[in-house]
């Protein structure tokens, strides 16, 4: 736990950074666009977003929008975090956990709940760090999706197992996300955000994304027991559906 709780100040520090060079930014674009306006020239920033107009071209991106997508992140921002500035499910979040960039279709869920082959819906749902998360935000990212809840003791022996598995993903830099998502407190009612910051809390979870799935759709669940384990690879296809598969090497 002491680790743990080392890895959450250094995670802490990292955002106060982040914030702070993104406010540095932000200032210096103000003081050359103090009214939000522009030259017109290749190497003018006319919407003050960091990128210059030509940039803003060879992206595909609005020279006229700040933020292209829509999703609260200045396209510059995008740029430099290594997210997408045209896809509004592709930015980074404050935890640091691994994003992709695409943008699927969904085709399922072809019977009462998920199967293999089907790719689900978008859900969006909010972290430990306060953050609205979406599924979508992984596409380009194979995932293991844990669904459990706060009394189920098999979940929790799980749970506490899942950020040294994170850490030694991260370590071998493998393209592969852990997330999450807590469907119901001790007492059996809803998750909301307040449980799933404590269920990170308590198993030490950084950067896996704790959700607050209280409102998680019966798609989701296959046989009515828990915890959940779920794999879907790059490109938001699910390759085992509550098969109590914890192997997700082949979609790496």
């Amino acid at each position: 736990m002491a680790g743990a709780t080392a890895r959450t100040a250094a995670t802490r520090r990292g955002r106060r950074r982040r914030r702070g060079r993104r406010r540095r930014r932000r200032g210096r674009r103000r003081r050359r666009h103090p009214d939000g306006s522009g030259d017109g020239s290749d190497d003018g920033d006319d919407d003050g977003d960091g990128l210059t107009n030509v940039e803003e071209a060879d992206r595909g991106t609005d020279p006229n929008n700040r933020d292209t997508d829509g999703d609260g992140f200045d396209d510059g921002e995008e740029v430099s975090d290594g997210t997408n500035p045209t896809n509004r499910y592709s930015h980074s979040y404050a935890g640091g956990c691994r994003t992709g960039d695409c943008q699927p279709t969904a085709t399922g869920p072809s019977g009462s709940s998920y199967r293999n082959g089907d790719v689900p819906r978008n859900f969006t749902f909010t972290d430990q760090y306060g953050e609205d998360v979406d599924l979508y935000s992984f596409c380009g990212v194979s995932l293991m999706i844990v669904i459990g809840a706060e009394w189920c003791g098999p979940c929790n022996d799980l749970a506490s197992q899942l950020q040294d598995y994170q850490d030694s993903v991260n370590d071998y830099d493998l393209n592969h996300q852990v997330i999450e998502i807590l469907t119901q407190d001790s007492g059996g009612r809803a998750a909301d955000t307040s449980d799933a910051a404590r269920w990170a809390s308590s198993h030490g979870l950084t950067d896996i994304p704790s959700l607050a799935g209280g409102s998680l759709g019966g798609e989701w669940d296959k046989d009515g027991y828990i915890p959940t384990i779920i794999l879907i690879d790059d490109t938001m296809t699910i390759r085992s559906m509550d098969e109590n598969n914890t192997d997700a090497s082949p979609y790496w």
